[in-house]
């Protein structure tokens, strides 16, 4: 097969080599990009990259469905919207919806001779900076991720009531806009965004963007991500030791329905904090594979196209699996209800038909009884008859 060497003449800035199914691409992200050898193979390499400029497009409608949806439902239910939880909710969900749509933008604003494989781009230098400003503001939401399983935590693991999370929630929607606002108008500021392949984002000719990328965004993400898993442990460890004490010492209904709803709450919880770890695990893996310099390939960096762009919808599958399992146990129960109730119409069926036989049964033995009781009773009367005609005759004689 034949090599294809293409240099950027414009600015002078990148060069990469098309080796058909054996990609050595040098790109302004600084690492290798190496297509699986499967069914892969069958793409051209300008498909690859339109693949990539795709998926996050596909990614991004459920995405924004479900992200208004959560702000529907939460904005117009006064009790929801009284509660620390659901606040910290809309502001996830907000940050959802400007990574949503940054995400459907994708290439679009990527400045059209921009340099390096990148499929759709048609924007210029101002719409490419106006994106990496939104994408770099969205690191808000991996702060409000973090703020909300601290509240799951101090609420369920230390028992926290509403009204003293309420004077800690001030903080937790200061800091994500403060630190997102803030980085993102420094990248501004230094000039620092640029073509990132799928999007805008720090990048090249900006000669600190690696630097910027890790320090600035990725080192927020990675603490949130292991802040949630402290939670999660957290959570679990107690819902454990609480069911084990539980096991042990009976409980009055009152304390019983407080256990199940904390239950009911760390289960959630649980569920949020781990949509994020999902969310995060891909783009961790490849950017860590890039800063190392280690080669990557089009399967890794499309999961990376997808996730982020689908957390949107998986928090709301979160949101609504309560709903979904309240329905769930309505309709297994209802379920259970027919077959009790068919089944006890069928045992009071044949019961009636089994008194029914059995009344048939003793009125057919009282009609025996009473004729056999006739007999003797005939018999009886024409044997005192014949003695009596036997004693006239006795005494005529």
């Amino acid at each position: 097969a034949k090599s294809i060497t293409t240099t950027n003449t414009t600015n002078n800035q990148t060069t990469y080599t098309i080796v058909p199914y054996t990609y050595n691409i040098i790109t302004h992200h600084h690492h290798n990009i190496t297509p699986a050898m499967t069914s892969l193979k069958l793409l051209s390499f300008d498909q690859y990259f339109k693949a990539l400029a795709i998926i996050p497009k596909v990614a991004s409608v459920p995405s924004l469905l479900g992200s208004g949806y959560i702000l529907r439902h939460v904005l117009g239910d006064p009790k929801r919207k009284r509660r620390v939880q659901g606040r910290l909710l809309c502001g996830l969900t907000v940050c959802d919806i400007i990574s949503s749509t940054c995400s459907f933008l994708s290439t679009w604003p990527i400045p059209a001779d921009s340099a390096g494989p990148v499929w759709g781009a048609s924007g210029n230098d101002a719409t490419c900076s106006a994106q990496g400003f939104l994408v770099q503001l969205t690191v808000a939401g991996s702060c409000y991720n973090a703020g909300l399983a601290l509240y799951y935590l101090l609420a369920v693991v230390h028992g926290w009531s509403e009204d003293r999370c309420k004077k800690l929630e001030p903080y937790l929607h200061a800091f994500p806009w403060v630190y997102g606002l803030t980085t993102a108008i420094v990248g501004l500021a230094l000039g620092a965004y640029h073509n990132a392949t799928l999007w805008c984002h720090f990048g090249p000719p900006f000669e600190y963007e690696k630097e910027m990328r890790l320090g600035l965004y990725y080192s927020i993400v990675w603490t949130a991500c292991l802040f949630n898993i402290y939670c999660m442990g957290s959570i679990c460890y107690s819902i454990w030791k609480t069911e084990k004490a539980s096991a042990k010492y009976s409980r009055q209904a009152s304390t019983l329905d407080t256990y199940r709803q904390t239950r009911l709450a760390a289960v959630q919880g649980f569920f949020y904090c781990f949509s994020f770890i999902l969310t995060w695990i891909f783009p961790s893996v490849f950017r860590i594979l890039g800063f190392l310099g280690k080669p990557t390939n089009f399967i890794l960096l499309g999961f990376v196209a997808w996730f982020p762009c689908f957390q949107g919808m998986m928090n709301f599958l979160v949101f609504i699996r309560p709903k979904l399992v309240q329905r769930y146990s309505s309709l297994k129960s209802s379920k259970d209800s027919t077959k009790k109730s068919k089944g006890s119409a069928e045992n009071a069926e044949a019961g009636a038909d089994y008194l029914q036989d059995e009344d048939k049964f003793k009125n057919d033995e009282l009609q025996v009884v009473e004729e056999n009781s006739g007999g003797i009773v005939a018999g009886a009367g024409a044997d005192d008859l014949k003695d009596e005609d036997d004693n006239f005759e006795d005494n005529k004689l």
